[in-house]
């Protein structure tokens, strides 16, 4: 099996999980980047109600997907939905026979759900095989690193290694 983390990051704390991750199941990873870099709070207000609406942005590059069977798409979650990046990568990104996870960060404690099901349906409409969510709960203003993040994401390689 061939396995590709793809993630976007506002904060790091996303990226800290997805290099955590990466190092737990050495394989490759891929930052999504956003030509329009958002900053501060207005940035993001306005990245929120953008996610809400389902809104795309312009990403710099999209990954090369061709040789990989397993996708780990990691993401915060922005107004109870996914970001503008990963709205763009999910439209033009061929995921079809493809086994995917997905993670978030996030600061509340179930608006994972509406995740789960926008994510689920998104990936089945595309051909993929959604498998499972995993949430990484960041309490406001707190900042991860890599070791932060390494105990959770340690559980979560070995749950995708075995499948489930």
């Amino acid at each position: 099996m061939n396995y590709k983390i793809v993630v976007y990051s506002w904060t790091g704390n996303t990226a800290a999980c997805a290099v955590s991750l990466q190092n737990h199941m050495d394989i490759d990873a891929f930052l999504l980047v956003e030509e329009k870099e958002r900053r501060g709070n207005q940035g993001f207000a306005l990245g929120g109600t953008q996610a809400s609406l389902g809104v795309k942005s312009k990403v710099k590059e999209l990954p090369d997907l061709s040789d990989t069977d397993v996708l780990i798409l990691g993401m915060p979650l922005w107004a109870g939905t996914t970001p503008p990046a990963i709205n763009t990568f999910l439209q033009q990104c061929d995921i079809n026979g493809k086994k995917v996870y997905a993670f978030c960060t996030q600061q509340s404690r179930d608006a994972s759900k509406k995740l789960e099901r926008k994510l689920s349906r998104v990936v089945t409409k595309k051909g993929g095989a959604f498998l499972h969510l995993f949430v990484m709960r960041v309490p406001h203003g707190k900042q991860l690193s890599v070791e932060d993040a390494g105990k959770i994401t340690e559980k979560w390689a070995e749950r995708i290694r075995a499948g489930g």
